[in-house]
Formats: structure tokens, sequence, C-alpha cells
């Protein structure tokens, strides 16, 4: 146990963390810093497969599907590409590096935003594969 004297006089007695609580401490500020990373790396790779999505769409749909299932399709596979590549691009914030809070508050928008773009591109890869295959099998359907 140590004594601690605040600014205002009084005297408190404070316990040292265990080994258990540093150790979780240190793990978690780790995971946070870690996460940012990740999710900068999950965009990227995002960038690269709706960029190849897109482009293998435009080669190979052709007559294989309707006008509307194309647009659709490859529509959702562009927002994908450019969610993800909007996503990738730096965070643009004020934030003054040398108050904590200001740049901790920065850094969890910052993550909150490619989280959320993470999402969006995600839901743009389900859609143009649900628009891809709905269109083959009206196409078939009508054959």
């Amino acid at each position: 146990m140590n004594r601690i004297t605040a600014d205002d006089g009084k005297t408190y007695i404070v316990e040292s963390a265990s080994e258990d609580l540093k150790f979780y401490y240190q793990w978690s500020r780790d995971v946070r810093r870690q996460s940012m990373d990740f999710t900068n790396e999950i965009l990227r790779r995002l960038v690269t497969l709706t960029a190849v999505l897109l482009g293998g769409g435009i080669a190979f749909v052709n007559d294989r599907m309707s006008l509307l299932f194309q647009i659709l399709t490859l529509g959702a596979f562009f927002c994908g590409l450019v969610s993800s590549f909007i996503g990738m691009m730096p965070y643009d914030s004020q934030a003054n590096p040398d108050i904590p809070d200001e740049f901790r508050e920065q850094q969890e928008r910052a993550f909150v935003w490619k989280t959320r773009l993470i999402s969006i591109t995600g839901g743009c890869i389900v859609f143009g594969f649900l628009f891809a295959v709905v269109g083959l099998i009206i196409h078939l359907v009508r054959k």
C-alpha cells in the first residue's frame, strides 16, 4: 500500500494493481491499438476485392441477365468499391495529439467510421451477388 498526497492536501492510501490487472490493462491497450491497423488492412483488401468483382462483372455479365440486373449488380459492386476506398483514406481530424482525451476521442470516431464503412462494403458485396444470382435465375427461367 502506498500513501499519496493530493493537491488539496488530503492523503490517500492506494493499493498497487495486481499482476493480473496490469496484464489485462496492457492487453486492452494493445488490442485497441492493433484494431485500427486491422481495420485499415480489411479496407485495403476490400478495395481489391470489390475492384475485381466490378471488373469481372463488367467482363462476364453481357447477355446472361437483363439490363436492370446488370445495372443493379455492377452498381452494388461499384458502391462497395467507393465505400471501401473512402474508408481506406486517412481519417481527417483536427484533434491535438498533445491532448490525450481529444486524441482518444478522435481515434474512437475514426474506428467507428471505418467499421461502418466495412459494414457498408460488405452489404454492397452481398447485394451485388444477390442481384447477380436473381438476374441469372430469371434469365434461365425465361429461356
